[in-house]
C-alpha cells in the first residue's frame, strides 16, 4: 500500500472511537458553537469543524488532541473534506481549539 492517504489513515486515524460527546449537555454545546461559528465565518476562507483529531508530530502518532471544535483561518490547503488535522501536512496548527469536559472528568 504505497498510497500516502491510506498510510496516513492507518497511522493518523480521523476518529478516536469516542464520538462527539457522551455527556448530552457537552454534545449540545459543541453542536451549538459549531453552528454559530460556521455561520459567523460563512463565505470567508475559514475551516470550522467539530470533533476533529489534531496530530502535532509526524514521528509520534500518539501525540494528538481530540478537539471538540477547531477553527483555521486561511487554511493553506483550502476548505474541504479531510480526516484528521495533520499540522505538518496542513502547514499550520488550528487558530482556535476548543475542548470541553464532562462532570467527573
Amino acid at each position: 500500500m504505497s498510497d500516502p492517504e491510506y498510510h496516513s489513515d492507518l497511522l493518523y486515524p480521523a476518529s478516536d472511537g469516542w464520538g462527539i460527546a457522551d455527556y448530552l449537555a457537552a454534545q449540545d454545546a459543541i453542536t451549538n458553537v459549531h453552528h454559530r461559528m460556521s455561520r459567523f465565518f460563512q463565505g470567508r476562507p475559514v475551516y470550522v469543524r467539530a470533533s476533529k483529531l489534531i496530530y502535532f508530530n509526524e514521528a509520534a502518532p500518539h501525540d494528538r488532541l481530540a478537539a471538540d471544535l477547531i477553527v483555521v483561518i486561511d487554511p493553506p490547503l483550502g476548505i474541504g473534506p479531510r480526516g484528521a488535522w495533520l499540522t505538518w501536512r496542513e502547514g499550520k496548527a488550528p487558530d482556535l481549539v476548543s475542548k470541553s469536559s464532562s462532570p467527573g472528568i
